[in-house]
């Protein structure tokens, strides 16, 4: 049971950056959880002096800064922060603040999911998936730059093969990417994510398809655009759509169907289960069951976005990945590289057997020779 002013909290929340008042309980875990993870974070940071925490009031704040100075860097939309807490009434502490950076970071997965200090939490060597490598807002980027590097627009692998799943996945209602198959042929185990960036990468190490669960979130910032066709989604811009304070509508649009359309669609019982049992045991948004809200595709709609890696998933359905060592030797040793020597080995093992069976058959003849012309020996020793 949360406060009365917990409650009031989650309100302006929900208003301001949802778009619409709520019980949105997946979306505030991942928000309580944020908070604590920066707050602890400058807990434990000795700085002179100590930074205070991260307020709702401080996030809601920041919100209004990053929508309202698109054009600025994140060091200048720091350093505006920084002005309006030192004019504003409601600062504890107007002579310092020194929280302006984590309330900037907080707002921008509170309104985005997307985390704009993604390389600082992992090793510089970290890769998930085929290309991933995590990325974090630079001090001398825009908003619009980060969010447009993390997700570019246009397809950066080969267009051949994109068109080529797409195609696929038209015959039987995607069902070449559905959850029950991907479980059986790639033994997939589905992960959630709160981070929008991570959607659909498949780490083949363990198996892990990590997907963005929370599609209440994704509800609530496609209902600004509401009453718009989804072709006409696609023509809206990047500025355009942070100004609104929500990603592009054909992201959102994209992600909710390729989880609703592609992966768990109502009509596959077997995924459906899959997906039930991800809610109950992983904690994926409950609203991922709820499919009122699923905007209907044209048989001209584009996977822009996510095309990429929806095709990789289809590539690993029909060339099946090796899934334990001895799968693993065979695959990295008939490889084009190893052809070679694959073939030098053949041709080895085929020069030891014939010589063998030359010899055997030089043996054998002897042995015949020595038999005919010694009868007598032959005759005696019986």
């Amino acid at each position: 049971m949360i406060s009365p002013q917990a409650a009031q909290d989650r309100e302006k929340i929900s208003r301001q950056i949802l778009g619409k008042g709520g019980d949105f309980p997946a979306y505030f875990k991942f928000y309580d959880d944020l908070a604590r993870r920066n707050n602890d974070y400058h807990l434990t940071v000795s700085t002179s002096p100590c930074p205070l925490p991260v307020t709702n009031i401080d996030v809601l704040r920041a919100a209004k800064v990053i929508t309202s100075n698109l054009s600025k860097t994140k060091k200048e939309t720091e350093g505006q922060l920084r002005k309006d807490i030192t004019s504003s009434s409601d600062s504890p502490d107007s002579r310092y603040h020194g929280n302006e950076p984590a309330a900037i970071g907080m707002a921008v997965e509170a309104m985005f999911m997307i985390d704009p200090a993604a390389k600082e939490r992992h090793a510089s060597d970290f890769r998930l998936g085929q290309h991933y490598r995590p990325s974090s807002w630079l001090p001398d980027e825009t908003l619009a730059s980060f969010v447009e590097r993390i997700f570019p627009p246009s397809l950066v692998g080969s267009q051949e093969a994109v068109a080529a799943a797409a195609a696929a996945m038209e015959q039987g209602q995607h069902g070449a990417l559905r959850a029950r198959k991907l479980q059986k042929r790639l033994g997939a185990r589905f992960r959630p994510t709160n981070n929008l960036a991570e959607h659909l990468l498949f780490d083949e190490q363990r198996n892990y398809l990590y997907i963005f669960h929370h599609v209440g979130f994704l509800k609530t910032q496609l209902a600004r655009y509401e009453g718009g066709a989804v072709e006409a989604l696609e023509n809206i811009g990047l500025r355009e759509s942070l100004e609104a304070g929500t990603l592009p509508p054909q992201l959102l649009v994209e992600t909710l169907y390729s989880l609703q359309g592609v992966l768990f669609p109502s009509v596959d019982p077997a995924s459906a289960q899959i997906l039930d049992e991800l809610i109950d045991k992983w904690r994926f948004d409950p609203e991922c069951a709820e499919y009122d809200g699923m905007p209907q595709r044209s048989s001209n709609f584009r996977f822009i976005y996510w095309g990429e890696r929806m095709a990789h998933l289809h590539q690993l359905m029909t060339r099946r990945p090796p899934r334990n060592k001895l799968e693993r030797w065979f695959h990295s040793h008939s490889t084009e590289g190893n052809a070679l020597l694959i073939a030098l080995v053949a041709l080895a093992i085929s020069i030891v057997i014939g010589v063998v069976s030359i010899g055997l058959n030089i043996v054998q003849i002897w042995l015949t020779w020595m038999a005919w012309k010694y009868p007598s020996a032959s005759s005696g020793g019986s």
